[in-house]
């Protein structure tokens, strides 16, 4: 890592060199990346997105046919991933998936994830059978930083935009697809524009609700980059 840093001095901007030179003799590897990563977040990437999948600690119980429910596996968040891979592809957001339930985290490992991330935007996917996970992973994310823009979409948001929006703690609301219009959400909030000109959102502004026309579909999908399978746990 310290030898990429110096042979790419423009990509790196790092005054720590020196320092990170010499913990490097000093076997001292972790601090090495950690302080050379955090330079190159702070310097490249610009805002700290972290797109969630919630707990499902409370999820409501459906009745599924045996047959169905035998051999069930994890779903990968394949919208999420979408959504990853494209803002990883067009900008130059730090963006990461955390999946909660392929990660076996409880509320208390997303809040430790979350502190020690510090997203700017969180993304979290909301199905109705699991609102009530969603919300409590809202009022985490506002505990550890009330300023953190906090996004919803997913099944439960595209049919109830609205009163989604109105969930405390809840910034902004996309009931469509997500990949052009979260990346266009993010944008705009990294230069401190409002969001009264991103098409397709619900959003919150002065305690009031609301709602752009002007949804963004996607109309040629071999333009979507792959899914970002490597944001998520293998196997």
């Amino acid at each position: 890592v310290l030898s990429e840093a110096q042979n790419h001095p423009k990509l790196y901007q790092t005054d720590k060199l020196p320092e990170l030179s010499a913990a490097t003799h000093q076997g001292g590897y972790r601090l090495l990346i950690n302080h050379v990563q955090a330079d190159v977040d702070q310097k490249l990437n610009g805002m700290k997105i972290l797109l969630i999948t919630p707990p499902t600690k409370y999820v409501t119980p459906v009745v599924e046919p045996k047959l169905v429910m035998k051999d069930v596996g994890l779903y990968p968040p394949l919208g999420l991933m979408y959504i990853a891979a494209y803002i990883e592809r067009h900008t130059d957001h730090n963006v990461k998936i955390l999946d909660a339930v392929a990660e076996g985290l409880d509320y208390e490992g997303v809040e430790a994830y979350v502190r020690d991330f510090a997203p700017h935007v969180v993304g979290i996917q909301a199905i109705t059978q699991i609102l009530v996970d969603v919300v409590r992973v809202v009022n985490i994310v506002k505990d550890v930083d009330k300023n953190t823009h906090v996004c919803i979409g997913g099944p439960h948001a595209y049919i109830y935009p609205k009163e989604t929006a109105m969930l405390p703690g809840v910034d902004s609301v996309i009931p469509g697809e997500g990949e052009l219009v979260f990346t266009g959400l993010v944008d705009s909030l990294e230069k401190g524009k409002g969001l009264e000109g991103i098409g397709g959102i619900v959003y919150k502004e002065n305690g009031s609700l609301k709602e752009n026309d002007g949804t963004k579909w996607i109309q040629e999908l071999d333009s979507l980059p792959t899914p970002a399978r490597h944001m998520v746990p293998k196997g």
